[in-house]
Parts: structure tokens; C-alpha cells; sequence
């Protein structure tokens, strides 16, 4: 065989593996897309869990229920307003990172869409949307801006708002 023709085997087979990688890492970028997405679906439902499980302690819910009927809750300054805006905080955390999640592509549609939907029915439920207002206005300013710009539209068009 010729020097020329060996030479063009060569190359010929170097850009075939050149591919093949190409092709490879393509396949583990997506399988790693992929795993992603299942770590973030399964870490929403874990903490869906955890809240519902902590919410289902009659104890968790004593505090809210007090400040539900309080005329004005801007002075409220008792531990009873510590706890709740404890855990409204936690609320808009974990909306505010699966927000984020889903601006990243790591959060499939769907579920951000159920995600929208719990966030608009705790904000058309009048008490409930009462205490998120307070502790909104308080503590709203410490989550990223596109989670704020979010909120402070379904705010503003919640039912009877």
C-alpha cells in the first residue's frame, strides 16, 4: 500500500472516532439532562412530602389560625407573627427555587404548571392570601427578582383583588 493511501485510511478512521466521540458525549449530555430533570421531579415531590407531613401537626397550624382574624397584622410583632412568617418564608422559598429550577430547564413544564396552580389557590384563599400579603411586603425583597416579578403579578390579579 502506498504512503498516500495509508495516510488516507488514517484520517479517514481518525474523523470516524472524532464522530463517534461527538456521538458519545451527546448521549451522556443528554442521559445527564435526563437524570437532572429526575432529581429535580423527585426533590419536588420529597418536599411536597416533608411540608404536608409537617402541616398535618394540628400545633403547626395553632399560630396561623390566631392571626387569621386579627384586624391589623402591620404591628403584630408576638411569636404567633414570628411562626407565621416562618413559614410563609418557606413557602415562597421552595416556590421561588422551583421558579428558578424551571427558568433553568431542570423543572419539566408540567410541573411548574401544578406548582402555578398551588400558588394561585393560596393566593385566592382569602386568609391565607391575607398572611402572604403581610409577610410578602415584609420579606418579599430576599428572593430572586424574576420569583418577585412572578408574585407580585399573581398578586395583583388574584380573585377579588
Amino acid at each position: 500500500m502506498e504512503p498516500s493511501s495509508i495516510r488516507k485510511w488514517s484520517e479517514v478512521v481518525g474523523l470516524l472516532a472524532v464522530v463517534a466521540s461527538l456521538i458519545f458525549v451527546g448521549l451522556e449530555v443528554r442521559q445527564n439532562a435526563d437524570a437532572t430533570k429526575a432529581a429535580t421531579a423527585q426533590s419536588l415531590n420529597d418536599s411536597w412530602l416533608e411540608w404536608n407531613l409537617a402541616m398535618s401537626n394540628p400545633e403547626a397550624w395553632s399560630a396561623v389560625f390566631r392571626l387569621y382574624d386579627l384586624a391589623d397584622l402591620s404591628s403584630e410583632n408576638s411569636a404567633d407573627a414570628a411562626a407565621v412568617r416562618s413559614l410563609m418564608r418557606s413557602v415562597f422559598q421552595h416556590w421561588s427555587n422551583l421558579h428558578w429550577q424551571y427558568l433553568q430547564g431542570q423543572l419539566d413544564q408540567r410541573l411548574w404548571d401544578g406548582v402555578v396552580r398551588d400558588m394561585e389557590k393560596r393566593v385566592n384563599t382569602p386568609k391565607w392570601n391575607r398572611l402572604m400579603e403581610w409577610t410578602w411586603e415584609i420579606e418579599g425583597d430576599i428572593y430572586h427578582e424574576d420569583f418577585q416579578r412572578l408574585f407580585d403579578d399573581m398578586l395583583a390579579q388574584r380573585v377579588g383583588g
